[in-house]
């Protein structure tokens, strides 16, 4: 809210999230700001009178327990050194013979070729 004051939605989420964490002096604080500028808005009403709501109905009980803090995300563990597998050697006895494969023969002419005719 520091660079857009007057900003009257984020103002409002902001309450919102302020009374979704439990801080309803906030909450309050910042729904009457946006009312101040805009004393129509619905949802500066509305939050306004669920916090006048919440109020009276938790002012003869016991006061609001406090919501538990959050957990800190458990540390992760470091990831260990990656190694590439060693090149596979081969087992003695099953080495591969030497390349002793004929090359292909020539394929046939398809075209047969003309006798030749010798003499009379």
């Amino acid at each position: 809210m520091y660079w857009y004051p007057h900003d009257l939605e984020a103002r409002s989420a902001l309450a919102l999230a302020c009374l979704e964490s439990g801080d309803l002096d906030a909450a309050c604080e910042h729904w009457r700001m946006v009312l101040d500028q805009r004393p129509n808005d619905r949802k500066a009403q509305r939050g306004l009178a669920l916090l006048d709501a919440d109020a009276t109905a938790a002012s003869p009980g016991p006061p609001p327990v406090p919501s538990p803090t959050p957990r800190e995300a458990p540390e992760t563990p470091p990831i260990p050194e990656t190694r590439l597998a060693p090149e596979p050697q081969p087992i003695p006895g099953t080495e591969p013979a030497p390349d002793s494969t004929p090359a292909p023969a020539p394929a046939p002419d398809s075209a047969p070729q003309p006798e030749t005719v010798t003499g009379p």
